[in-house]
């Protein structure tokens, strides 16, 4: 299979969970994230904003908020990726693909940041942690250019493969989570 063919069957799958079970699962999911000593040990968190059907973080991000941790989201402009820390969900609009996303702002632009946990959403991944995305490129690019010590995944089990299609310029998270376990490099 392509990534094409792995993007339609994962969209299939995503039609057979009911809100329910997406909910209860990403509780289990961030959870476990919350849990892991690289995520306990990060000063800056970049995350992302879910859309239907991905593992939900509003509510994990709305108690990192509450933590006092620095939370950073990502916003899409002409297919690059810039990361903006939040405060609440009002510094947020809608964005790419309806994403709601930071407001531009330069003093709030989380550039140069050290010691970042990033948990990133994608469509599929395999065991080896190889990751299918949604095919902008966005996080590979970023990753590209910007050093993050740790680059977390979270995807429910249905998104996990024993091997997928995958490109040599593809950067893999360092760990997996998914609501029935935990992968590493």
């Amino acid at each position: 299979m392509d990534k094409q063919d792995y993007r339609k069957l994962i969209a299939e799958r995503k039609k057979g969970c009911s809100d329910e079970w997406l909910a209860a699962a990403s509780e289990v999911i961030t959870q476990s994230v919350a849990s892991l000593d690289e995520f306990r040990d990060s000063g800056y968190i970049f995350a992302y904003m879910d859309m239907p059907g991905e593992v939900r973080m509003r509510e994990f991000l709305s108690s990192c908020l509450a933590e006092g941790r620095h939370v950073a989201l990502p916003r899409v402009e002409k297919r690059k990726m810039s990361f903006y820390e939040v405060t609440s969900f009002e510094d947020l609009q809608p964005g790419s693909m309806g994403i709601r996303e930071p407001v531009p702002d330069e003093a709030r632009l989380a550039d140069g940041w050290t010691d970042v946990f990033m948990i990133m959403p994608g469509v599929a991944f395999d065991v080896n942690l190889h990751r299918i995305g949604y095919g902008g490129g966005c996080y590979d690019r970023f990753l590209e250019e910007h050093e993050v010590r740790v680059k977390a995944a979270v995807a429910y089990s249905w998104q996990v493969f024993e091997n997928i299609c995958y490109e040599e310029h593809d950067i893999r998270p360092d760990l997996l989570v998914t609501e029935e376990r935990l992968y590493r490099r």
